[in-house]
Formats: structure tokens, C-alpha cells, sequence
């Protein structure tokens, strides 16, 4: 038990709580406390940046600009069904295999940096698959190739710059597959894209033909996000 804990303290509900408690503890305690604190994301979000309560939904999406934290939530999203979920299979679908590889995975708010060290998934390239030490396992697939989704099923999937991908196969492919478990759910993150080709999903038209008509969207795109929430 850390110091922290000794001293009769428990993990502060909110950052400013935090912010109180390391003000009044000498240096070697604070950073015992950043430690215990650092891999809690709700402290660290900020409001659009959570999802709303586990049940209630089974798409949501995250939409804002370059920069505007939208990587984040789904890295930590997809850890903490992971952990919750034990032996769950999931699926990552990035733009390409390199921006999975970069971005979902390795990049600076992917899996394995927002990853606690005691529950970091291991990556196999050559594998195309992540495996954390309870057996959660996800795997790997790139928007280019929509015929690699043909027959897989996961109990989750995080699908990243969805407005980007290549081809509506890509989607409807992975919805299909997205059918282990009582409540399998998808997040989806992207950047918006001002005027999509023709052979590419908008972020809005796409998921709204895809799930049912009973589509709650809260867009706010001026404070730096939209999310959108609806039943498959």
C-alpha cells in the first residue's frame, strides 16, 4: 500500500482534487501519487471526451479536428474493455495498416502508451494482434483491405478516421463480425472530411444507414467534438 494510502487518503475523485492533495505533500509522496493517478483516464478526459454509462448504446462516435483528442478515448476505451472482459476478442480498423500500426497502436495516445505497465498488451507485428496478460486479444485490419473483416467476430471494435476509409464494404463487413457477447459495441473515431468522394462513408451517412433509425446525435463541433449514439 502506498503512502498515499497510509496516510489515510483515497484516489481523489477529479483533478482539481488532486491538484489539492499533491500541494500539500512533500516531493517523493507526489510523485507516488502521479503514479496511482496516471493511468486513471476519467480524471484526465475532458467531458465529451467520456462515454456515457455501458448500456444505452452500441455505436458512438467521436468526431473533431487534427489535434482535438479524439485518438485518446478510443485507446482508452478499447484497454478498458479489455480488461473488463477477459478472453474478449476486438477489432482495430484503422485507414491503413500504417496508421494502426502508428497511430492505434504505437502512437503517442495509442494502446500501448495509455497502457498501465501491469496490463500492457504485448504487440505481434507479424501477427497483426495484440494480447494482454488476462487473453483479451485484438486484431488488426486496415479500411483498404474490407474482405480481411469477411468471417472474423469480435465482441468489440474500434474503427479510427472513419471518414477516410477507403470503402462502405469496409464497414458493413465489420458490423457483421461485431456479434460475440451479450452488448458488442463499436467506437469510432475521425476527423471530419468537408466534401467525402462518393466511394467513401461520411462519418453521418454511413452510420445512420447502418443502424437504426432511433439515432440521438449531440454535435458540437465548435467546442471540438461530436458524438453520436445509436442502437445496430
Amino acid at each position: 500500500m502506498s503512502a498515499v494510502h497510509k496516510r489515510g487518503f483515497s484516489l481523489p475523485s477529479s483533478l482539481g482534487a488532486a491538484v489539492e492533495i499533491l500541494e500539500r505533500l512533500p516531493p517523493e509522496e507526489c510523485e507516488k501519487l502521479y503514479k496511482a493517478l496516471r493511468y486513471r483516464w476519467p480524471l484526465w478526459a475532458r467531458p465529451k471526451q467520456v462515454l456515457p454509462a455501458e448500456s444505452g448504446w452500441d455505436v458512438a462516435l467521436f468526431v473533431a479536428g487534427r489535434g482535438g483528442g479524439k485518438t485518446r478515448p478510443g485507446a482508452e476505451w478499447t484497454i478498458e474493455k479489455a480488461k473488463k472482459h477477459p478472453g474478449c476478442r476486438i477489432a482495430l480498423v484503422g485507414r491503413t495498416a500504417r496508421d494502426v500500426r502508428d497511430t492505434m497502436i504505437l502512437g503517442e495516445s495509442g494502446i500501448i502508451a495509455c497502457s498501465p505497465p501491469w496490463f500492457r498488451p504485448k504487440y505481434f507485428p507479424s501477427k497483426r494482434l495484440l494480447k494482454w496478460p488476462n487473453g483479451s486479444e485484438a486484431h488488426l485490419y486496415s479500411s483498404q483491405e474490407p474482405a480481411e473483416l469477411r468471417g472474423p467476430q469480435h465482441h468489440f471494435l474500434w474503427g479510427d478516421e472513419f471518414a477516410a476509409w477507403l470503402y462502405r464494404e469496409t464497414w458493413s463487413n465489420a458490423l457483421d463480425g461485431l456479434r460475440l457477447g451479450s452488448a458488442p459495441q463499436a467506437v469510432l473515431s475521425t476527423t471530419p472530411q468537408r466534401s467525402p468522394s462518393p466511394s467513401k462513408p461520411s462519418p453521418t451517412s454511413a452510420l445512420c444507414r447502418s443502424t437504426a433509425s432511433r439515432i440521438a446525435c449531440s454535435i458540437s463541433m465548435s467546442s471540438g467534438f461530436g458524438l453520436y449514439f445509436g442502437k445496430v
